[in-house]
């Protein structure tokens, strides 16, 4: 019998090895259902100085890079508009989402984003491990600040969090994508290369297929205290059983 829950043991702890190993969701956004609320998962999605829709991206073709992570039949994205038009506030406008990452370690992010011609390439991800009252960038890739490219496809940006221990079973985890200066300038640069605008048609960001995942942590089970007596009988049972056969 020992052997036997032993062996019970061994497997399904290399079955929830195996299922974490591979990664799992926890918390997705597709906005398809005409709102911010996520649709996979515990969590929001909250304006940062400017407004947030739904709106239809039937037009908007998806790179090749993206259609790896994209749901092709998705045919909604988050609008986010009427960015601030004061030059000098680099970093205040934006969007954030709020992801309860408990029960899973080795966070990550990704998400599909498209910029209106006018909109400012320039971006940074940051993290918050206390529920928004610091946000951080230790830990990514230049400072968490990148480009968006001019074109019509949405493009896959991703950020590797599994070296941020605090962001593990957190369910305080959040993260905000802000508009930013170009790093080579005291100013807003459009992604187009032309006038920058902080509002009108072109000036939109939209974003699609928002994700977080991370890795299942393994439960961890405690055997009632009847279960641990009657293993400890077993054992014992079965060494006497041994003695006499000796």
């Amino acid at each position: 019998m020992s052997m036997n829950i032993k062996a019970v043991l061994i497997a399904s702890t290399a079955a929830v090895l195996a299922h974490g190993a591979q990664g799992a969701v926890v918390t997705t956004w597709n906005f398809n259902d005409a709102n911010t609320a996520a649709s996979t998962g515990n969590g929001e999605t909250i304006a940062i100085d400017t407004n947030l829709s739904t709106t239809a991206v039937a037009k908007a073709k998806k790179s090749k890079t993206a259609r790896v992570a994209a749901d092709l039949s998705t045919n909604l994205a988050l609008d986010v508009s009427n960015f601030d038009a004061t030059v000098t506030r680099s970093g205040h406008d934006g969007l954030l989402f709020a992801s309860d990452t408990t029960g899973f370690n080795g966070i990550g992010v990704s998400y599909l984003q498209l910029n209106g011609a006018r909109s400012s390439a320039w971006a940074q991800f940051q993290y918050s491990i206390d529920g928004g009252l610091n946000f951080i960038t230790a830990g990514l890739a230049n400072d968490g600040c990148y480009k968006v490219a001019a074109g019509k496809s949405f493009q896959l940006f991703t950020f590797d969090l599994s070296a941020v221990a605090e962001a593990n079973n957190n369910a305080d985890f959040q993260f905000r994508v802000m508009s930013i200066h170009a790093p080579d300038a005291n100013a807003f640069v459009a992604t187009s290369g032309k006038r920058y605008m902080a509002t009108g048609s072109k000036a939109d960001w939209k974003f699609d297929d928002v994700t977080v995942t991370g890795t299942v942590l393994p439960v961890t089970v405690t055997p009632a205290p009847g279960a641990i007596a009657l293993l400890m009988a077993a054992g014992s049972i079965g060494g006497r059983a041994r003695r006499r056969n000796h």
